[in-house]
């Protein structure tokens, strides 16, 4: 694949599969006049469209690259009308600009970019929607990882509202995870759907891609809405192999684990946090070799040692590295937006090291640190400094807490794959390991977590497990034994449940969420 399919997310699609699709959706009973297809390339779908049992009667086609236009265009049948317009999708209004010649049934099909707005920005694109807040996130969420959404996901809700008044049937090729999070924001904006449905496909097979794909229909603009979406294992499945249904506001995995323990949703009594982010890992990352720090380009960095901090990242975390660990992270300021300006009569050496790497700092293209003192990192405050945590990394398939204590005095970080809770003492740390680690914590997590998403744990799924009611309901000798398993021969265990609850104090670097 080049750069520029790359950049675009690019998979064009082979004939087969777009004729499987439009087989799949005439076996299902779905019917049209009129086909759009809002990223064509060089038009699998439209060759599919004209070749099927129902042929439509016109077909409009968009794509953005001249040479995939100038294919597409050569595509013609006499019983359809087909236009291909070499157009920018994210500058047309879809429902305004187009012009048909014919009416009826409108089915909308093809296969979205499949790439994200950040992906394509590091990449160099440009072919981008404008930049806005469009799912209305608030505060950090708005600037970091939660605005970075596919492209393919801003082109649904393009459709959504540029068609809302027209039932239209609507049938792309996308990845899963962007499937559900369409799903999830029809259902929070009650957008008139139904009829969902997800067909897994074989996105190695079809595309050489190791992701989770499949083919997302719905129809729009009906009047009696449902959000629930049917999963069939294939294009070529009759038979539904489990349902997507809403508890609430929330999108479940497992509808009945997730019933079954209600007790347990709620909200934390602690505020879970992301680890340190600082998109420059080169020069903040560092390795203690031969009792030496060095960077990540191999250069030894001699710099005040009161702000190295022992570094804790994922594969450390699966891999139970948490005694000997040998990675480092340097941290300037202690508050988000602190002024660092301090540094070059406080730490000289620190100071005059990162100005040797100010454009590494200057190349960082995430907007949270635009406005911000030279040097500035994110997720970190006085939850970052507590001696004890509890840390979870969010990219493996199952939740596995483990107790991080600090190395010779100084805190343990995480980076911004882990999410960790801060601590106020050793037993707080392994009760709330031993809680979350119980199969009855790991089943409820495990009911709202989807195996194929790129961070399957998030802190919004972890913030709704309420410890309260978790370390309650487990049996204390389940607890105890979990403790036990954490902690050295001499430590003083909890003789009672009471005893043991009234270690947890839920106080300081504590910080209740509202959700």
């Amino acid at each position: 694949m080049t750069i520029q399919n790359k950049i675009l997310g690019d998979f064009q699609t082979p004939l087969a599969l777009a004729k499987q699709v439009i087989t799949t959706l005439e076996a299902a009973g779905y019917r049209w006049e009129r086909i759009l297809e809002p990223t064509c390339g060089t038009g699998a779908f439209i060759q599919a469209a004209i070749q099927a049992q129902q042929s439509p009667s016109e077909i409009i086609g968009i794509e953005i690259q001249a040479v995939y236009t100038v294919q597409a265009e050569t595509i013609s049948a006499p019983q359809t009308n087909i236009q291909i317009l070499h157009k920018d999708i994210f500058t047309l209004d879809l429902k305004r600009d187009l012009v048909w010649q014919t009416q009826g049934k409108l089915l909308i099909t093809g296969n979205l970019p499949w790439v994200t707005n950040a992906e394509q920005g590091a990449l160099g694109g440009s072919n981008l929607p404008t930049k806005s807040n469009f799912k209305g996130y608030k505060g950090l969420d708005a600037l970091t990882g939660k605005s970075n959404f596919d492209i393919a996901e801003f082109i649904w809700i393009k459709l959504f509202h540029e068609f809302k008044d027209e039932p239209v049937t609507l049938a792309l090729l996308c990845k899963t995870s962007t499937a559900r999070s369409v799903l999830s924001y029809a259902h929070k904006a009650r957008l008139s759907i139904s009829d969902a449905r997800l067909y897994s496909i074989n996105s190695q097979k079809w595309f050489n891609a190791a992701v989770d794909a499949c083919l997302f229909v719905l129809d729009l603009n009906i009047t009696s809405p449902n959000y629930e979406a049917h999963i069939f294992e294939s294009l070529d499945s009759k038979a539904v192999a489990s349902t997507l249904h809403f508890s609430g506001n929330v999108l479940v995995a497992d509808n009945n684990a997730y019933t079954d323990l209600q007790f347990i949703n709620g909200r934390s009594p602690i505020e879970w946090r992301q680890g340190i982010k600082h998109d420059a890992a080169s020069v903040m990352e560092l390795i203690f070799e031969n009792k030496v720090w060095k960077n990540k380009l191999g250069i030894e960095v001699n710099i005040e040692e009161e702000y190295i901090y022992p570094l804790l990242k994922t594969a450390d975390v699966k891999e139970g590295k948490l005694n000997s660990i040998q990675r480092g992270v340097i941290i300037p300021q202690k508050q988000i937006g602190q002024n660092t300006s301090h540094l070059q009569f406080s730490a000289p050496r620190l100071w005059d090291y990162l100005n040797q790497y100010t454009a590494i700092f200057e190349q960082r293209q995430s907007s949270i640190y635009k406005g911000k003192p030279p040097f500035s990192i994110f997720g970190v405050g006085d939850y970052s400094f507590a001696p004890y945590k509890v840390v979870v990394s969010g990219f493996y398939k199952y939740a596995y807490f483990v107790p991080v204590f600090a190395i010779n005095g100084k805190p343990v970080f995480c980076d911004d794959t882990c999410y960790l809770l801060p601590c106020e003492s050793v037993i707080e740390a392994l009760t709330i390991t031993a809680a979350l680690n119980h199969p009855i914590a790991q089943r409820f997590i495990k009911s709202l977590t989807f195996q194929d998403a790129k961070r399957p744990i998030t802190k919004a799924l972890l913030s709704r497990i309420d410890l309260n009611e978790l370390i309650t309901y487990l049996p204390f000798d389940e607890l105890l034994d979990g403790i036990k398993n954490r902690s050295n021969s001499v430590m003083s265990l909890p003789a009672s449940k009471d005893e043991m609850t009234a270690s947890l104090s839920w106080t300081n670097y504590h910080t209740p969420l509202l959700l």
